[in-house]
């Protein structure tokens, strides 16, 4: 009887130690590789959503203003944008106004945001 009860044992705490193995290899898979994230919405690296609501207005004035001023326009209510932060340095920016759609990076150095390459118009 006593056999029994020991091999019920060894197999409670076999299950318990494959569902912790289980549980965290699955965790390791979920994560999301934010390297070439693109437009995500899951890649917040690193910022509390505080955090991000201050970096989102900051960014947003700053590419209005910066659209604004390449498209030779003094109301900056009617540009549209979407940011999307790879992390707290770097994020990815549509901005659109007059059927004109401005995309790509931003990246924060030296205290300011500025425009990646890739932020073009189309």
């Amino acid at each position: 009887m006593s056999n029994r009860k020991f091999e019920i044992c060894l197999l409670i705490i076999l299950i318990f130690i494959l569902t912790i193995i289980v549980s965290i290899s699955g965790c390791i898979e979920e994560e999301e590789d934010c390297s070439d994230c693109t437009n995500c919405t899951d890649c917040y690296i690193g910022i509390n959503s505080t955090e991000e609501s201050k970096l989102f207005d900051e960014l947003d004035g700053i590419v209005k203003t910066y659209v604004a001023g390449k498209e030779n326009i003094t109301d900056k209510s009617i540009i549209w944008t979407s940011i999307k932060f790879k992390s707290k340095d770097e994020a990815f920016v549509s901005a659109t106004v007059n059927n004109k759609t401005w995309d790509g990076t931003w990246k924060h150095s030296d205290n300011q945001w500025n425009p990646g390459e890739d932020f073009k118009s189309s």
